[in-house]
């Protein structure tokens, strides 16, 4: 296939994506070029850059009062989450759509190459009961592949797709007097660091599936914690990345990906081990 029928295929399978935020910070020109490349190979006209320094370590000063104080303690893993929640309020408040896409700015939508269906033949085939989908998975013990519920196994907030009805209960849960709330006896709640990540706060929000659509770079350096990366995400991206380009040649239907409780459902959850990573 020549460079431009495969960039015509992938504009196809895109149309009719909803509008997607993404996140960045302002000096990161690398990651908004990164970002805005992929959207203009994909034929994607409605984003919306976020800057990210709105809740950033630098200016803490300036929002300080919109937390709790023992948030402090959080920094900078907080920063990440309260950028997101911003956007998801702000765009609640706009009114100017029924779905939207909130996202990070190392997410690499070309996964989509090997996609054997369209973003509209996906949202079709969502339960319809959605509230949040969760785009790109960090497995902590395995990868699932496909449609499933979302659990503590799957990590990542880098993107998701959510509904109206989420971002007015994620308003009302988290957002009082123009200040953030964040409550201890929130969902499992089995260690102190689950209400305050952006890894689990929105997915307990409503009714949350997973679906590793999505990618990122994850050769990119952290903005949060300086001079690292995140190979947990490195490797889950590898075995997403090598699922989808295999899918073709695999056993697995379109049925037994969009089918949460599919009788293949233990194979296609990929056991990742990041001790043999190491």
């Amino acid at each position: 296939m020549d460079t431009l029928t495969q960039a015509n295929s992938l504009r196809f399978k895109f149309k009719n994506i909803p509008q997607i935020f993404y996140l960045n910070l302002d000096k990161r020109l690398d990651r908004k070029k990164y970002t805005e490349d992929q959207f203009k190979l994909l034929g994607i006209n409605n984003f919306t850059r976020i800057s990210a320094e709105r809740y950033a370590l630098h200016n803490f000063y300036k929002w300080r009062s919109k937390v709790s104080p023992k948030i402090i303690n959080e920094l900078p893993r907080i920063c990440t989450l309260l950028n997101q929640l911003q956007v998801i309020i702000d765009w609640y408040d706009s009114n100017s759509s029924k779905y939207c896409i909130i996202s990070e700015d190392d997410v690499n939508y070309l996964t989509a190459k090997y996609w054997p269906f369209t973003w509209d033949q996906f949202f079709k085939k969502l339960p319809c009961n959605w509230d949040c989908v969760q785009l790109h998975v960090i497995g902590e013990y395995f990868v699932p592949m496909g449609l499933t519920d979302r659990f503590k196994n799957n990590h990542s907030a880098a993107c998701y797709l959510i509904n109206r009805n989420f971002a007015r209960k994620l308003k009302q849960i988290y957002y009082s007097n123009d200040k953030f709330v964040f409550h201890e006896n929130y969902g499992y709640n089995l260690e102190r660091y689950h209400y305050q990540s952006a890894d689990f706060v929105p997915y307990e929000v409503g009714v949350t599936y997973s679906f590793p659509l999505f990618i990122t770079k994850s050769s990119f350096e952290s903005d949060s914690y300086l001079n690292s990366t995140n190979f947990m995400a490195r490797e889950s991206d590898l075995i997403t990345l090598n699922w989808w380009k295999n899918l073709r040649e695999s056993k697995f239907s379109l049925e037994d990906i969009f089918t949460r409780d599919s009788s293949k459902r233990k194979e296609l959850n990929l056991k990742v081990s990041y001790y043999d990573f190491k």
